[in-house]
């Protein structure tokens, strides 16, 4: 079985193709509609074929705004 510390990524964020990128407003309203935008490979582009792709990124959120 392999050690945790060989499983994770000790580079670098930004030499990375695969690390996420999460953009979206710096400051939102209650109510507000926003759009949020997430890719990968956008500092180091990530090749994409068929052999090694990106099927699919998750993005979670939590309420900020208490009523």
């Amino acid at each position: 079985m392999a050690d945790l510390r060989d499983l994770l990524q000790s580079a670098d964020w930004k030499t990375e193709k695969h690390v996420p990128v999460i953009e979206g407003p710096d400051k939102i309203s209650k109510g507000q509609v926003f759009k949020i935008e997430v890719s990968v490979g956008k500092q180091i582009a990530h090749p994409n074929t068929t052999e090694h792709h990106i099927k699919s990124v998750m993005l979670e959120s939590v309420k900020l705004f208490h009523d």
